[in-house]
């Protein structure tokens, strides 16, 4: 067995309890904070959040595993901390001893667990010895029975089985490029291939902050398929944008970077600092304002509205492994984000000039927010889809769909390491 090099220190392990804890029993976000995670170094944090990532990818290995070692139900805490231990001798390749010692070490510091540090040592070193071909004979996780229904309905059942594959896996680092000629120097740097759209992908995920040129602001963080919708615009040299839904900023960072004059709106007033903080770092100005993106007003038109919409975000699952453990109940949450769907599209289009562009996008695999409502919308307020594919290099026939949008999937690019789910749609205004 390869013994990891990134290897959790108790400090770590911890936090990633913590992590844990918050996703699977208190269904809170991965990205919220955890208690103790503030203790702790940048890169210490950074490796539970790892950790607890391996773990929920891989939640139905692990289980499976224990599940020939517990003969009783252990309460969640206790089987978290065999989780992540499970986890990380099978999928991060630790060495053993050091995890069961520490996974013993962690049940101490917990009351509930306390009393049950000999259990967790005893079927840890019993899962060493025989659980690795449980972790080896289960299949990739399968997501939750509301979203695949719908994954299957819209791409079919062996799409179903890829996605849910590649959401095993973690994800490479993807990286925008300020200035495209740069993409062959800098991938040299980085050890990275340049993708057929342009973007730049790490074979491994360094610490972001100490990779070359990350202060100067020649790139920034950005999954490929988020970084498509934008490269549909086209010549963006002295337009006016607007971006409805602008933080982090990545979307409005392009455009900036292709010369356009960008506003940037976000109701998150936190988001938008960490917007401005990006631009500040890239070296490019925008006008930031916090507003409601549906009460925003301006006495101007724009040659360009971009509407990332809020939406379920189930196209980000490969980096997202808490989604589908945090996602609220299906019906009610879908039918509210459908309905801001629809009203941003009638806001943008109040908000862009004739011959104007709106560039709609959501990060979700559903149909119901992305073809299906471009194809209900398209024709109203005065917008047709455009002929975007014209603008941009790598995008690939498949990806059109009937509706004039087009349709990125994880499973799509399977040897270059796949995508995030993406939908984008350029429409026109007549």
């Amino acid at each position: 067995m390869k013994l990891s090099h990134d290897v959790a220190g108790l400090p770590s392990r911890k936090v990633a309890l913590q992590h844990l804890q918050n996703v699977l029993i208190h269904r809170r976000r991965l990205r919220e904070h955890a208690p103790g995670a503030r203790e702790i170094s940048e890169a210490d944090e950074a490796r539970a959040k790892r950790l607890a990532e391996s773990v929920l990818r891989n939640l139905n290995r692990a289980d499976a595993v224990l599940r020939e070692l517990i003969p009783r139900q252990a309460d969640l805490t206790t089987l978290n901390i065999l989780r992540l231990a499970v986890t990380e001798i099978f999928a991060g390749h630790a060495a053993p001893y050091a995890v069961v010692d520490q996974a013993v070490e962690i049940a101490k510091s917990r009351g509930s667990s306390r009393k049950l540090c000999g259990f967790i040592n005893a079927v840890l070193r019993r899962g060493v010895e025989g659980g690795g071909e449980a972790w080896k004979a289960v299949g990739p996780k399968k997501l939750p029975t509301w979203i695949a229904r719908k994954v299957e309905a819209a791409f079919g059942s062996k799409a179903l089985r890829e996605i849910e594959s590649v959401h095993e896996r973690a994800p490479p680092l993807d990286i925008t490029l300020r200035h495209q000629p740069d993409s062959l120097r800098l991938a040299t740097a980085f050890a990275a291939t340049v993708l057929p759209t342009g973007s730049l992908r790490m074979k491994v995920r360094p610490q972001v902050s100490a990779l070359p040129e990350f202060e100067s602001g020649t790139w920034w963080v950005q999954d490929a398929s988020a970084a498509v919708p934008v490269r549909l615009l086209g010549n963006l040299e002295g337009k006016e944008v607007l971006d409805l839904f602008a933080a982090p900023g990545g979307k409005s960072m392009q455009c900036a970077a292709a010369g356009a004059q960008v506003t940037a709106i976000d109701r998150s007033s936190s988001r938008l600092q960490l917007l401005e903080h990006n631009f500040e770092r890239i070296g490019i100005d925008c006008v930031a304002a916090c507003a409601d993106a549906l009460e925003f007003r301006s006495r101007r038109l724009f040659d360009v509205v971009i509407v990332d919409a809020p939406c379920t975000a189930t196209g980000t699952i490969r980096r997202n492994p808490d989604l589908p453990h945090t996602l609220a109940t299906p019906a009610k949450s879908l039918a509210a984000l459908v309905s801001l769907q629809r009203a941003s599209l009638e806001k943008a289009a109040s908000l862009v000039r004739p011959k104007g562009k709106v560039l709609y996008c959501v990060c979700s695999l559903f149909p119901d927010e992305g073809e299906n409502m471009v194809a209900q919308f398209a024709g109203q307020a005065g917008l047709r889809a455009s002929g975007a594919e014209a603008f941009a290099e790598g995008i690939e026939p498949d990806w059109k769909t009937k509706e004039g949008g087009f349709r990125l999937r994880p499973d799509f690019w399977p040897k270059l390491g796949g995508m995030d789910g993406f939908y984008v749609a350029v429409l026109e205004k007549e």
